[in-house]
C-alpha cells in the first residue's frame, strides 16, 4: 500500500521572534510538532498567566535548543514556505552548532560560551523549562574552562544552544544507553 504524504511535508515551518529592545527578530525553522505546540501554548490564555519569568523552549531543524523569555516577547510570526523555493541542492557541510549563547535585555550582543559538559548544558535546559522564583534567579553553571558563570534568568531575553549536547547530556544524567529517541524532550 503506497502511503500518501501529509501537506504539511511539502512545508517549511517558521518561527519569526521580536524581541523587546533587540532590533534584529530571530528566525528558527522548525518541526511541525513545535509549530503546533508554540500555536497552542502561546495563543492561549494560558501564556499571560504563566509565572515571571517563563521560557516556551523548542528544538529547530538547525540543531538548536531555544528558551525564549516570554516577558520580552514583542510579536511572534507563524509562517510557512512551500519547499519548492527552498535551494535544490543544500549546502553539505553545514556545522553543527557548538557554541550557547545567551542574550540579555539591553545589550545588542549575546554572551558566548561553551558549557563544561553536556550534563551541566542539560541541567541548565531543565532550570530554564521550569519556573524561576525571583529569590532565586541567579542560575550558575560551568564555561568550558571550568570557571563558574552566573547569570540572572530575570534578564535574560534568549537562549540558544546545541540540541545535541542537551540529548547527550540528558542521556548521560539519566543513565540512557542512547538506543532510545530523546530528541525534542528535555
Amino acid at each position: 500500500m503506497e502511503t500518501i504524504p501529509s501537506e504539511s511535508e511539502f512545508k517549511d515551518h517558521i518561527l519569526e521572534f521580536h524581541m523587546s529592545g533587540i532590533e534584529t527578530p530571530f528566525l528558527y525553522e522548525v518541526p511541525e510538532s513545535e509549530y503546533d505546540r508554540a500555536l497552542g501554548v502561546l495563543g492561549s490564555e494560558k501564556a499571560a498567566t504563566m509565572p515571571d519569568p517563563r521560557f516556551f523552549c523548542f528544538d529547530t531543524k538547525g540543531g538548536l535548543t531555544v528558551a525564549v523569555s516570554l516577558r520580552d516577547v514583542d510579536l511572534i510570526r507563524y509562517f510557512w514556505e512551500p519547499l519548492k523555493h527552498r535551494e535544490h541542492n543544500p549546502p553539505e557541510d553545514v556545522p553543527e552548532p557548538e557554541e550557547t549563547k545567551l542574550y540579555f535585555r539591553g545589550r545588542a550582543e549575546p554572551f558566548v560560551t561553551g558549557v563544561e559538559t553536556p550534563e551541566e548544558l542539560f541541567a541548565l535546559a531543565i532550570e530554564l523549562d521550569g519556573e524561576i522564583s525571583a529569590t532565586d534567579a541567579f542560575i550558575v553553571f560551568p564555561d568550558e574552562s571550568g570557571e563558574q558563570v552566573a547569570f540572572n534568568a530575570n534578564r535574560l531575553v534568549l537562549f540558544e544552544a546545541p540540541t545535541v549536547q542537551i540529548s547527550e547530556g540528558r542521556r548521560i544524567s539519566l543513565g540512557q544507553d542512547g538506543s532510545g529517541d530523546e530528541d525534542g524532550a528535555f
